[in-house]
Parts: structure tokens; C-alpha cells; sequence
């Protein structure tokens, strides 16, 4: 069976909005309760989302490169833009 949802992400760069923070990172394992993104950055000024943009406009890294997010604070998430 395919893996579905944020399981058939592994190895993808993702943009995942959570209850409070946006984060940014490539996805590295996702089980059933948490995901852990690799090159981990959150988001605090995403900018105008507009199909020619290369960047965000203010992201930071986490103090890990290695960041761990619940899923059940997850509100949507998909592949990154950039």
C-alpha cells in the first residue's frame, strides 16, 4: 500500500503550518504521533505568496537542525515552494 498524508513526504522539502508556528524542513520520519524535519526552520514572515518567489521573508533556523513536531498540532502541510 502507498503511504498517504505527510508519510509519503519522506525525503521532501515541506511547509507545515501548526497551531502557533509555520516550519520549514525536508522530512525525514513521520509515525503515527510525530514527524521529524532535518534542516529545520521556522517561519515567522512568509511574504506574499506569489508563484515567482524564491524565498521566505523571514525564516530562522531551529536551535537543532533536527526539529520534532506533533502531529496533532498540525493544521495543513505540503510540499515546499522553494
Amino acid at each position: 500500500m502507498e503511504s498517504q498524508g505527510i508519510k509519503s513526504l519522506v525525503g521532501k522539502k515541506v511547509v507545515v503550518y501548526a497551531c502557533r508556528y509555520i516550519y520549514t524542513g525536508v522530512v525525514a520520519y513521520a509515525d503515527d504521533q510525530h514527524v521529524r524535519l532535518t534542516d529545520a526552520h521556522i517561519v515567522y514572515d512568509t511574504g506574499a505568496h506569489d508563484k515567482d518567489k524564491k524565498s521566505w521573508d523571514t525564516a530562522e533556523p531551529t536551535w537543532n537542525s533536527t526539529w520534532y513536531i506533533k502531529l496533532s498540532s498540525i493544521e495543513s502541510f505540503g510540499e515546499a515552494p522553494f
